[in-house]
C-alpha cells in the first residue's frame, strides 16, 4: 500500500512538475519566418547600413546601427515579450528602455540616458490600437506633451500633438512593413508608430517603423506646412523592399532599402 502511494506521489510531482514547465514557456517558431537582415538608408548623398540579428526564436536580438560592430541596439525578452532595449555605443551602455505591459500592450517605456528619466505612457483602444501617448520628461527646461491618434477612413491617420499642430498620416495596411513577422515583436510595432513622426536625431533610421507611408501632411493652424511623400516597392511577398521618401519643401530624398533572409 505505501509502495503504491509513493507511486502515485511520485506521479502527480511529475505532472506537476511538466505543468509548470509548460505554464513558463513559450511554444517554439518552427518554421523560420521572412526577417529584415539589412537596412540601407540613404539621405541625399550619405547613407549608412543597419544589420540585424535573431536568437534561435527567431526574436530580435541586435541592430547594429554604424559600420562599428561594437555600436548596437540589444532587445532583451522574457518569453514573449519584449522587456527592454539597451543601446550601446563603442560597448558602453549609453541608453536603455524598459516596457510595463497589460494584456498584450506596451502601456509604459522608461527610457534612462545620462541618468535623466523620459517616461511615456500608451493607451489603446478595443481594437488595440494606439489612441493617445503621455510623455513625462524629468530634463531640465523641457515639457511633458500628449499625442493623440484618430483614425480616419482610407487608412488614414490624424496625429494631435498640440492644439494647433496635427499631422495626416496615410499608409498601405493591407502591405508588410519589414518587421511584421517578426516573432514576439507585434506590441513594440503597435507602440511605435508616432515614431515616425516624432523621432528626434538617428532614432528613425535605427529602429523598426511599423506601417508602410503613402503620404504624410504637416499642419499648423489648420494651414498645410510640410508634406512627404513615399514610393513604395514590394517583393513577390508583399514585404516592403525599397522605400523613397520625397520632401518637397526641403528637396529632401530619403531612401530605404531592405533584404531578408529568404
Amino acid at each position: 500500500m505505501k509502495k503504491q502511494i509513493l507511486i502515485a506521489l511520485n506521479i502527480m510531482f511529475f505532472f506537476m512538475l511538466g505543468c509548470s514547465s509548460e505554464g513558463n514557456s513559450i511554444d517554439p517558431v518552427k518554421v523560420e519566418p521572412k526577417l529584415p537582415i539589412k537596412k540601407i538608408y540613404t539621405h541625399n548623398n550619405s547613407s549608412s547600413i543597419n544589420q540585424y540579428t535573431y536568437d534561435d526564436q527567431f526574436r530580435l536580438k541586435k541592430n547594429f546601427y554604424s559600420n562599428n560592430v561594437d555600436d548596437y541596439y540589444e532587445f532583451n525578452y522574457l518569453e514573449n515579450k519584449l522587456l527592454s532595449i539597451y543601446k550601446y555605443d563603442n560597448k558602453e551602455l549609453i541608453v536603455k528602455t524598459l516596457f510595463t505591459y497589460n494584456e498584450g500592450n506596451i502601456v509604459k517605456s522608461e527610457t534612462y540616458n545620462l541618468n535623466l528619466l523620459n517616461t511615456v505612457y500608451y493607451e489603446y483602444d478595443s481594437s488595440n490600437r494606439l489612441v493617445k501617448v503621455r510623455n513625462v520628461n524629468d530634463t531640465p527646461n523641457s515639457t511633458d506633451w500628449i499625442i493623440t491618434f484618430e483614425y480616419l477612413e482610407n487608412d488614414k491617420v490624424k496625429i494631435v500633438y498640440k492644439d494647433t499642430e496635427y499631422h495626416i498620416i496615410q499608409y498601405e495596411n493591407i502591405k508588410k512593413s519589414p518587421f511584421s513577422a517578426v516573432p514576439y515583436f507585434e506590441a513594440y510595432l503597435r507602440s511605435s508608430i508616432f515614431r515616425a513622426t516624432f523621432a528626434l536625431g538617428d532614432e528613425i533610421k535605427t529602429l523598426p517603423p511599423i506601417n508602410v507611408f503613402i503620404k504624410t501632411k504637416s499642419y499648423i493652424d489648420n494651414q498645410l506646412f510640410f508634406e512627404n511623400t513615399y514610393t513604395n516597392t514590394y517583393d513577390a511577398d508583399g514585404f516592403l523592399i525599397k522605400q523613397v521618401k520625397t520632401s518637397p519643401n526641403t528637396q529632401s530624398i530619403v531612401t530605404e532599402e531592405y533584404t531578408y533572409n529568404k
